[in-house]
């Protein structure tokens, strides 16, 4: 299961150890070794690149509102 959550002004990110590739090449990506999560800036363009990173996954995931509301402002042109 990969899990997106805001927490002030960062991302965290959970997930299995094979998308760990995939993370660390986003943009403004920090892994949080105190919480065990990636973090990112909670921003739409970073939703949008998790998104795009992730898709395709047979992973279950879930999102806070928060990160569903960055998520629909990344979309808006």
């Amino acid at each position: 299961m990969i899990t997106f959550r805001v927490v002030d002004d960062r991302i965290h990110v959970t997930s299995p150890f094979a998308f760990k590739s995939a993370l660390e090449t986003l943009p403004g990506g920090r892994w949080n070794k105190t919480e065990s999560v990636w973090t990112f800036p909670a921003t739409p363009i970073a939703s949008g690149n998790l998104r795009d990173a992730l898709r395709g996954s047979e992973v279950k995931m879930l999102a806070d509102k928060a990160f569903k509301g960055l998520l629909a402002e990344s979309v808006i042109f």
